[in-house]
């Protein structure tokens, strides 16, 4: 998707993708800039798209941004920060001799404008938050904290890390105690996930900079900065299985990697967990494709959960695609991938909603491509949601189970015109379609066993509000696809609910079977009901006497409906001679 002017080297092709909803933003680079939105166009399929109204046209893209009376003019990597709760765009850039952060007002519908100023020291002019020590250079090649809700920036070969606070969005600001000055000349500065250290980076050093004490100062543990060599792209954050950083690596040259943990900027030895991966991405062969990131200069990568994306092959024509999972300390299943493009990709961008299903790629000539983040060969789209749900489990403790329905929750009629599904088994055929839109999908007559022992669910939305999968004040859970099945006798109906997106959660019941050819047992179950304004509690005692084999006792949840009691549930194993109490709640 062409979304800039299409000139190599021209400036105006952007930098990073900036993802709201079903808009994607870019900021023209290295000049005086145009905020340009493609929009992805359900109608037209996964790559039909369009011009954002309100954002020029398909012969003259760009909202241009005008502050003051001036175009803010920003740097290479003008890196910026997608508030997708105020619906914003905030991106470094100089206005005139300053040099701050401009903010834009990008609502789903209508054109944009600039945010309105607070009328502060530093939010003085609509649009525009001056930096603290400001002078006449842009600021870029930082990162977005949306934990921290800020965002990062340095002055390009010079010290300083600046931040801007986004906590108040009626009065942005600069973050208390900042610009940090670092111990050397910096060129990148990069979030660490999941905690309040940045790294910085440049002129063969690093250092690590706690951002949440005022002023912010030099991480414990650490010396005031390490040798780190040459940088290649950026620093690259690897995770745990908690998505919490264990420390970064860093391209030295082609196919050769260091790595260095966050506690005290030691050298990660290759037998770690963290060295372990710096092994993995020099050792990456993608036929065609260089193993060495995008210029210091240019290069952007994301972060999601525990999953680290970054791009390969400098300005080439061929591109690579890497994932790095901390949940399995490994490459992601389906990766490396390549891709042909113009010529490079200066940054990627995580889609946020439907659980992180879409990584958006922009580069020279202002060319966006799109792959799925699940697996870069296949195309992605917020209409096309997949989900699988597996019983490979829960069918072994039982003579039979069978599907009993799927249904579509957190939304209403209002959100689409139609929602329609298609069921396939394990081998891809289809053994349901159906209609969503009202309430449930029946799965009457289809066994949880064989090639349906896995169905995957696949959900094609018609004419959806703009914010389906946009998290929001107003939207504040989204959609999900509640599966139920019917079990054999003690686990009489049993919900596994996964978020639309491209991990699902399996409901898997274990169970353990006795060898014992005899045996005896002797149930005695005492059942009382109480309540208590609303709340009602139902308490049920069962004792047991088994020999040789093993009882599966089943209480979950209970629901109080006029003179009904339902209870439904999950799974309690007894053995021997035991007695098992459970009490469960619900107003």
């Amino acid at each position: 998707i062409a979304s800039g002017i299409g000139a190599v080297g021209a400036g105006g092709d952007g930098f990073e993708p900036l993802v709201l909803g079903k808009r994607v933003f870019n900021i023209w680079h290295h000049m005086r800039s145009k905020l340009v939105c493609t929009e992805m166009v359900e109608a037209r399929g996964i790559a039909g798209s369009q011009v954002c109204e309100g954002y020029g046209t398909t012969t003259s893209q760009g909202y241009v941004v005008v502050v003051a009376g001036e175009v803010p003019y920003t740097s290479n990597a003008n890196v910026g920060y997608a508030d997708t709760v105020n619906s914003r765009i905030i991106y470094p850039g100089r206005v005139g001799s300053e040099t701050g952060f401009v903010c834009v007002e990008t609502p789903p519908t209508g054109p944009p404008s600039l945010c309105r100023a607070s009328l502060t020291d530093d939010f003085s002019k609509d649009g525009f938050v001056r930096a603290t020590a400001s002078h006449n250079r842009p600021l870029g090649w930082g990162y977005p904290d949306y934990s921290q809700q800020r965002l990062y920036a340095v002055d390009w070969y010079r010290p300083q890390l600046y931040c801007l606070d986004l906590s108040d969005a009626a009065d942005l600001k600069n973050c208390a105690g900042f610009p940090y000055s670092s111990p050397f000349n910096v060129q990148r500065a990069a979030v660490m996930p999941k905690t309040t250290r940045v790294i910085v980076s440049g002129s063969g050093r690093s250092a690590c900079v706690e951002t949440s004490t005022n002023p912010p100062s030099k991480c414990e543990g650490w010396p005031d900065s390490i040798s780190s060599g040459s940088l290649n792209g950026q620093p690259i954050p690897v995770m745990n299985a908690q998505g919490v950083a264990l420390g970064f690596c860093q391209y030295q040259g082609t196919s050769r990697v260091a790595c260095w943990h966050l506690t005290d900027g030691g050298r990660a030895a290759a037998d770690t967990e963290l060295g372990a991966a710096g092994v993995k991405f020099q050792s990456l062969r993608i036929q065609g494709v260089r193993n060495l990131p995008m210029s210091s200069s240019y290069s952007h990568l994301p972060f999601y959960k525990t999953r680290t994306y970054f791009s390969l092959g400098a300005f080439d024509t061929n591109q690579g695609w890497v994932c790095y999972d901390g949940k399995i300390a490994d490459i992601c299943e389906n990766f490396p991938g390549s891709m042909q493009v113009p010529a490079g990709t200066y940054g990627l961008a995580v889609d946020p909603v439907n659980n992180g299903h879409c990584v958006w790629a922009l580069g020279d000539r202002g060319i966006l491509n799109s792959f799925s983040s699940a697996d870069p060969s296949k195309p992605c789209g917020s209409e096309q949601p997949v989900v699988t749900v597996s019983l490979a489990s829960l069918s072994q403790a039982c003579e039979q189970v069978d599907w009993k329905s799927i249904e579509l929750l957190h939304t209403s009629e209002s959100d689409y015109d139609r929602v329609e599904a298609t069921v396939t088994d394990s081998k891809g055929a289809v053994v349901k379609t159906g209609d969503l839109t009202s309430g449930p999908l029946s799965l009457a007559g289809i066994p949880a066993g064989g090639d349906t022992i896995q169905l995957s669910i696949s959900l094609k939305f018609t004419n959806a509000v703009k914010d389906l999968f946009t998290q929001s004040v107003t939207r504040p859970k989204l959609p999900e696809l509640q599966a139920t099945w019917d079990d054999c006798p003690m686990v009489a109906v049993v919900r596994g609910k996964t978020e639309i997106g491209i991990e699902s959660d399996s409901c898997i019941v274990t169970t353990k079977t006795s060898t014992a050819t005899t045996a005896t047992k002797t149930t005695t179950t005492t059942t009382s009901v109480t309540r208590t304004g609303t709340t009602l509690t139902k308490t049920t005692t069962t004792t047991v006497t088994d020999t040789a084999t093993t009882l599966t006792k089943t209480t979950t949840s209970v629901t109080d409906t006029a003179t009904t009691l339902t209870n439904t549930a999950t799974s309690v194993t007894t053995t021997t001679t035991t007695s098992v109490t459970t009490t469960t709640t619900v107003t």
